[in-house]
């Protein structure tokens, strides 16, 4: 017998769920969930997610379907007007789907695609120019962001050769991505704080984005209207417009990873000093927060959206329920993680350590981990198209290449 009520006690929602015999280690993210909400309306939207997630996890797992009988949920105001309206349509939503999870749920995929490297070949070729950032473009030619050179590095995946061709940009490029059809790219040149715009036919940066900051990463949104920026502050500048909008100002940190949900409009952000921050793409408002002492780098999310994987240079790799931010497991095989990047069909996930100058690669499906490579100080990774070809930048001078 599954069971779910809400219990209303302004200004905190207590969840009671039933579902099967009391398992506290494995429901630790309803028991403690993560996220500092911002409002009360911002948390009852999100029990529906956060239910569904944890019961699909356990039934992944080949668990009954566990939560602890009482979870209390933080938060914060005292908006009581409309909440107990809000919290029926939860409950109605989360009993409509979360009944079902268990007969629907398959093991979660972290990605779209159906290969991986092989891990057999792998290959160096030197590059002068301090490869640092490193993306595919759709006509799957590798792009290297080089902070000696100020230029965008090309490589072949089938032949795996630096090609002559260039791309000069501004000053420290450290990231750039591509538009859906591949006709431009914007890549972040941090020492002239800008975002240049590049026409790849012509291998030109045509113009700049002055964003009054040093950006680090950059994503596009999937309709293609908003880039995404992370420095000291983080930014949404619209790609017709190019009006620049500030989400997170500038504080105590330095916003380092910068994900986007692929099944949702939230988006994920990691500082140097413990904080994640989830953002609704759709207001331009922060939601979420998670504090801790950890130094954060890249982050991930899961192909289903359900999971986070977030690199931790002072202690293990993390993975968190993306809806909670409740841990689902730490890893310290893979401790002092830099650089993420799922595979294409989501089965691995390949891990670069620049401090313990090594790659790993985590299996998604039991979390085992192995080490790939030894060497350098491997910073960015990226796959070809196929999904079967891995390029991984390293801060030595080289890009090493993994079928």
């Amino acid at each position: 017998m599954r069971e779910l009520q809400i219990v209303v006690d302004p200004p905190r929602i207590e969840l009671r769920l039933s579902l099967g015999a009391p398992d506290a280690a494995r429901a630790r993210e309803l028991e403690h969930p993560n996220w500092t909400f911002a409002s009360p309306i911002d948390t009852v939207c999100s029990i529906a997610s956060l239910c569904r997630a944890v019961i699909a996890r356990d039934c992944r797992l080949g668990h009954d379907a566990i939560v602890p009988d009482h979870s209390q949920i933080p938060m914060y105001g005292n908006r009581a007007r409309s909440l107990s309206l809000a919290c029926c349509l939860a409950v109605a939503v989360v009993t409509a789907t979360a009944l079902d999870a268990c007969s629907t749920s398959t093991e979660p995929k972290s990605g779209f695609g159906s290969g991986h490297p092989s891990g057999k070949m792998i290959t160096n070729v030197p590059d002068s120019g301090k490869p640092d950032g490193a993306r595919v473009s759709p006509g799957n030619i590798l792009y290297v962001t080089e902070l000696n050179t100020n230029r965008l590095g090309k490589y072949d995946f089938a032949t795996q050769r630096l090609l002559s061709t260039s791309v000069p940009t501004g000053l420290v490029p450290t990231d750039l991505v591509f538009t859906a059809d591949g006709s431009k790219a914007y890549v972040t040149n941090q020492g002239s704080g800008t975002i240049g715009v590049i026409d790849v036919a012509s291998n030109t940066q045509i113009s700049t984005i002055p964003c009054a900051c040093t950006p680090l990463r950059v994503a596009l949104s999937p309709d293609g209207e908003t880039l995404y920026a992370t420095s000291g502050i983080v930014a949404a500048i619209s790609t017709s417009t190019l009006a620049v909008d500030t989400i997170l100002p500038a504080g105590l940190w330095e916003f380092n990873g910068l994900a986007l949900n692929p099944v949702s409009s939230l988006m994920y952000v990691t500082t140097d000093n413990g904080l994640i921050f989830e953002i609704d793409r759709a207001t331009g408002q922060a939601i979420g927060e998670i504090s801790s002492t950890n130094t954060y780098q890249d982050l991930v999310v899961s192909g289903d959206g359900r999971y986070l994987f977030i690199a931790n240079e002072s202690g293990p790799l993390e993975v968190r329920v993306a809806y909670s931010g409740g841990f689902s497991d730490t890893l310290p095989a893979a401790d002092s993680a830099f650089g993420l990047a799922l595979t294409k069909d989501g089965t691995q996930l390949y891990i670069t350590r620049p401090r313990l100058h090594d790659v790993l690669v985590l299996n998604t499906a039991d979390y085992s981990v192995t080490r790939l490579i030894t060497g350098g100080a491997p910073r960015r990774i990226a796959f070809d198209t196929t999904g079967k070809v891995a390029a991984i930048t390293n801060d030595s001078g080289y890009v090493t290449f993994v079928k």
